[in-house]
Protein backbone atom coordinates (compact mmCIF):
# COMPACT_ATOMS: atom_id res chain seq x y z
CA UNK A 1 0.00 0.00 0.00
CA UNK A 2 1.30 3.30 -1.17
CA UNK A 3 1.85 6.03 1.72
CA UNK A 4 -0.64 8.22 0.24
CA UNK A 5 -2.88 6.00 -0.04
CA UNK A 6 -2.63 5.57 4.37
CA UNK A 7 -2.45 9.64 4.21
CA UNK A 8 -5.64 9.72 2.36
CA UNK A 9 -7.23 7.61 4.56
CA UNK A 10 -6.12 9.05 7.59
CA UNK A 11 -7.13 12.44 6.09
CA UNK A 12 -11.07 10.56 5.72
CA UNK A 13 -10.61 9.84 9.31
CA UNK A 14 -9.41 12.80 10.88
CA UNK A 15 -9.24 15.81 8.25
CA UNK A 16 -5.78 17.66 8.26
CA UNK A 17 -7.28 20.70 7.45
CA UNK A 18 -8.66 21.06 10.75
CA UNK A 19 -5.70 21.25 12.46
CA UNK A 20 -4.37 24.78 13.86
CA UNK A 21 -2.46 27.50 12.24
CA UNK A 22 0.60 26.78 14.40
CA UNK A 23 0.31 22.63 13.94
CA UNK A 24 2.18 20.28 11.87
CA UNK A 25 0.13 17.41 11.85
CA UNK A 26 0.24 15.71 8.41
CA UNK A 27 2.76 13.69 6.37
CA UNK A 28 6.06 14.35 8.55
CA UNK A 29 8.70 12.35 7.05
CA UNK A 30 8.36 10.11 3.95
CA UNK A 31 8.30 9.79 0.16
CA UNK A 32 4.25 9.72 -0.73
CA UNK A 33 5.03 7.21 -3.55
CA UNK A 34 6.66 4.68 -1.21
CA UNK A 35 5.42 1.60 -0.63
CA UNK A 36 4.59 0.87 3.60
CA UNK A 37 5.31 -2.21 4.85
CA UNK A 38 3.47 -1.85 8.13
CA UNK A 39 1.91 0.44 10.32
CA UNK A 40 3.17 1.54 14.15
CA UNK A 41 1.03 3.58 16.27
CA UNK A 42 1.95 5.14 18.81
CA UNK A 43 1.46 9.00 20.95
CA UNK A 44 5.11 9.54 20.35
CA UNK A 45 8.05 8.27 18.18
CA UNK A 46 10.65 7.13 20.06
CA UNK A 47 14.57 5.89 19.29
CA UNK A 48 13.43 1.90 21.09
CA UNK A 49 10.35 1.91 18.67
CA UNK A 50 12.45 3.14 15.63
CA UNK A 51 14.91 0.38 16.17
CA UNK A 52 12.46 -2.06 16.53
CA UNK A 53 10.62 -1.51 13.39
CA UNK A 54 11.32 -3.10 9.99
CA UNK A 55 12.92 -0.94 7.16
CA UNK A 56 9.41 1.08 5.64
CA UNK A 57 7.43 0.86 8.42
CA UNK A 58 4.86 4.12 8.86
CA UNK A 59 4.50 5.51 12.29
CA UNK A 60 1.29 6.91 12.55
CA UNK A 61 1.68 9.22 15.59
CA UNK A 62 -0.10 11.80 17.90
CA UNK A 63 2.68 14.07 18.14
CA UNK A 64 4.74 15.45 15.40
CA UNK A 65 8.22 15.04 15.37
CA UNK A 66 9.08 18.05 13.70
CA UNK A 67 7.21 20.71 15.89
CA UNK A 68 8.75 24.28 15.91
CA UNK A 69 11.01 25.51 13.48
CA UNK A 70 13.37 23.03 12.33
CA UNK A 71 16.50 25.76 11.63
CA UNK A 72 19.54 22.83 11.10
CA UNK A 73 19.78 18.71 11.05
CA UNK A 74 22.43 17.96 14.25
CA UNK A 75 22.18 14.92 14.08
CA UNK A 76 23.37 14.27 17.33
CA UNK A 77 20.27 16.17 19.05
CA UNK A 78 16.35 15.34 18.95
CA UNK A 79 14.68 15.16 16.41
CA UNK A 80 17.44 15.13 14.19
CA UNK A 81 19.09 12.30 15.46
CA UNK A 82 16.13 10.37 14.95
CA UNK A 83 14.91 11.56 12.08
CA UNK A 84 18.61 9.99 10.88
CA UNK A 85 17.92 6.68 12.05
CA UNK A 86 14.40 6.41 10.22
CA UNK A 87 15.64 8.01 7.02
CA UNK A 88 18.32 5.14 7.52
CA UNK A 89 15.91 2.59 7.50
CA UNK A 90 13.30 3.93 5.31
CA UNK A 91 10.12 4.73 7.42
CA UNK A 92 8.50 7.40 7.03
CA UNK A 93 6.10 9.24 9.51
CA UNK A 94 2.34 11.18 9.90
CA UNK A 95 1.14 12.81 12.57
CA UNK A 96 -2.03 13.51 13.71
CA UNK A 97 -2.23 16.24 16.33
CA UNK A 98 -4.81 19.24 16.47
CA UNK A 99 -7.20 17.86 13.84
CA UNK A 100 -7.24 14.39 16.13
CA UNK A 101 -7.99 16.32 19.17
CA UNK A 102 -11.37 17.97 17.79
CA UNK A 103 -12.35 14.86 15.86
CA UNK A 104 -11.68 12.21 18.39
CA UNK A 105 -9.32 12.31 21.52
CA UNK A 106 -11.11 14.74 23.40
CA UNK A 107 -14.58 13.41 23.42
CA UNK A 108 -13.07 10.47 23.48
CA UNK A 109 -11.59 10.80 27.26
CA UNK A 110 -14.54 12.96 28.42
CA UNK A 111 -17.03 9.86 27.17
CA UNK A 112 -14.94 6.86 27.75
CA UNK A 113 -12.63 7.82 30.65
CA UNK A 114 -14.50 10.20 32.81
CA UNK A 115 -17.90 8.34 31.56
CA UNK A 116 -19.25 11.71 31.31
CA UNK A 117 -21.91 13.02 28.54
CA UNK A 118 -20.65 16.60 26.82
CA UNK A 119 -23.72 18.91 27.61
CA UNK A 120 -21.43 22.14 25.83
CA UNK A 121 -18.56 20.99 23.19
CA UNK A 122 -16.40 23.36 21.07
CA UNK A 123 -13.26 22.50 19.64
CA UNK A 124 -10.78 21.17 22.21
CA UNK A 125 -13.62 21.67 25.00
CA UNK A 126 -16.17 19.38 26.52
CA UNK A 127 -18.60 20.38 29.46
CA UNK A 128 -20.66 18.63 31.61
CA UNK A 129 -22.63 19.46 34.59
CA UNK A 130 -21.43 16.98 37.59
CA UNK A 131 -22.36 16.50 41.43
CA UNK A 132 -19.25 15.63 43.06
CA UNK A 133 -17.36 16.19 46.14
CA UNK A 134 -14.09 17.36 46.08
CA UNK A 135 -12.91 13.40 47.07
CA UNK A 136 -14.83 12.13 44.71
CA UNK A 137 -13.34 14.02 41.85
CA UNK A 138 -10.33 13.18 43.38
CA UNK A 139 -10.72 9.48 43.46
CA UNK A 140 -12.21 9.73 39.97
CA UNK A 141 -8.90 11.23 38.43
CA UNK A 142 -6.78 9.15 40.24
CA UNK A 143 -8.38 5.66 38.59
CA UNK A 144 -8.96 7.10 34.97
CA UNK A 145 -5.19 8.44 34.48
CA UNK A 146 -3.14 6.97 36.57
CA UNK A 147 -2.26 9.43 38.72
CA UNK A 148 -1.05 9.21 42.28
CA UNK A 149 -1.01 12.70 42.76
CA UNK A 150 -2.84 16.11 41.81
CA UNK A 151 -1.84 19.56 41.49
CA UNK A 152 -5.10 21.45 42.13
CA UNK A 153 -5.83 25.15 41.96
CA UNK A 154 -8.42 26.88 43.94
CA UNK A 155 -10.56 23.94 44.70
CA UNK A 156 -13.71 23.46 46.05
CA UNK A 157 -15.31 21.33 48.20
CA UNK A 158 -18.09 20.42 45.73
CA UNK A 159 -18.19 20.57 41.90
CA UNK A 160 -21.08 21.31 40.01
CA UNK A 161 -19.20 21.08 36.39
CA UNK A 162 -16.14 20.29 34.72
CA UNK A 163 -14.78 20.87 31.22
CA UNK A 164 -11.48 18.94 29.61
CA UNK A 165 -9.03 19.27 27.45
CA UNK A 166 -6.41 16.76 26.54
CA UNK A 167 -3.01 17.77 26.56
CA UNK A 168 -2.50 21.28 27.18
CA UNK A 169 -4.90 23.35 27.67
CA UNK A 170 -4.52 26.03 29.96
CA UNK A 171 -4.58 28.79 27.31
CA UNK A 172 -8.33 27.83 27.17
CA UNK A 173 -9.64 28.90 30.55
CA UNK A 174 -11.40 32.00 29.34
CA UNK A 175 -13.59 29.80 27.40
CA UNK A 176 -14.54 27.31 29.92
CA UNK A 177 -17.61 27.97 31.47
CA UNK A 178 -17.60 25.10 34.23
CA UNK A 179 -16.49 25.37 37.48
CA UNK A 180 -13.30 22.90 37.38
CA UNK A 181 -11.26 23.01 34.28
CA UNK A 182 -9.26 19.56 34.30
CA UNK A 183 -6.27 19.49 31.47
CA UNK A 184 -2.42 19.09 31.50
CA UNK A 185 0.96 21.34 31.66
CA UNK A 186 -0.79 23.81 33.60
CA UNK A 187 2.36 26.92 34.45
CA UNK A 188 2.74 28.93 37.03
CA UNK A 189 1.20 32.26 35.56
CA UNK A 190 -1.93 30.41 34.08
CA UNK A 191 -2.70 29.20 37.77
CA UNK A 192 -2.42 32.17 39.19
CA UNK A 193 -5.14 33.70 36.96
CA UNK A 194 -7.60 30.88 37.60
CA UNK A 195 -6.80 31.57 40.90
CA UNK A 196 -7.63 34.86 40.93
CA UNK A 197 -10.92 34.21 39.16
CA UNK A 198 -11.87 31.65 40.99
CA UNK A 199 -11.51 28.72 38.51
CA UNK A 200 -10.77 25.50 39.96
CA UNK A 201 -8.09 23.52 37.71
CA UNK A 202 -6.73 20.00 38.14
CA UNK A 203 -3.51 19.57 36.25
CA UNK A 204 -3.96 15.35 34.64
CA UNK A 205 -0.96 15.18 32.52
CA UNK A 206 -0.03 15.90 29.26
CA UNK A 207 0.97 11.71 28.35
CA UNK A 208 -1.67 10.76 30.94
CA UNK A 209 -4.68 12.33 29.06
CA UNK A 210 -3.35 11.73 25.74
CA UNK A 211 -2.35 8.34 26.00
CA UNK A 212 -5.27 7.04 24.67
CA UNK A 213 -4.25 7.82 21.14
CA UNK A 214 -4.23 4.58 19.80
CA UNK A 215 -6.55 2.33 21.80
CA UNK A 216 -8.77 4.81 19.94
CA UNK A 217 -7.02 4.53 16.24
CA UNK A 218 -6.30 1.82 16.14
CA UNK A 219 -10.44 0.07 15.58
CA UNK A 220 -10.08 2.93 12.62
CA UNK A 221 -7.36 1.19 10.42
CA UNK A 222 -8.34 -2.80 11.05
CA UNK A 223 -9.79 -2.44 7.07
CA UNK A 224 -6.53 -1.52 5.61
CA UNK A 225 -4.69 -4.21 3.88
CA UNK A 226 -1.13 -4.29 6.40
CA UNK A 227 -0.54 -4.93 9.81
CA UNK A 228 -1.03 -2.52 12.74
CA UNK A 229 1.47 -2.74 15.70
CA UNK A 230 0.57 -0.68 18.98
CA UNK A 231 3.33 0.70 20.84
CA UNK A 232 3.47 1.59 23.97
CA UNK A 233 5.05 5.22 24.38
CA UNK A 234 6.98 6.20 27.65
CA UNK A 235 6.05 9.07 29.70
CA UNK A 236 9.05 11.20 29.50
CA UNK A 237 8.22 11.99 33.11
CA UNK A 238 9.51 9.70 36.32
CA UNK A 239 7.91 9.88 39.74
CA UNK A 240 9.81 9.66 42.71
Amino acid sequence: MKLQEVHDFLNQISPFELQESWDNSGLILGDPRSEVTQLLVSLDVEEYLIEEAPEGALFVVHHPLIFGKLSELDFSRYPANLLAKMIRKNQSMIALHTNFDQTHLNRYVFEKILGLLPEREEPFLCEARVDWSLDELKKRLREAFGLKHLRMVAPRERIGSVALCTGSGASLMDRVRAECFLTGDIKYHDAMKAMSQGLMMVDIGHWESERFFSEILAPELKTLPLSVIIAASENPFVMS
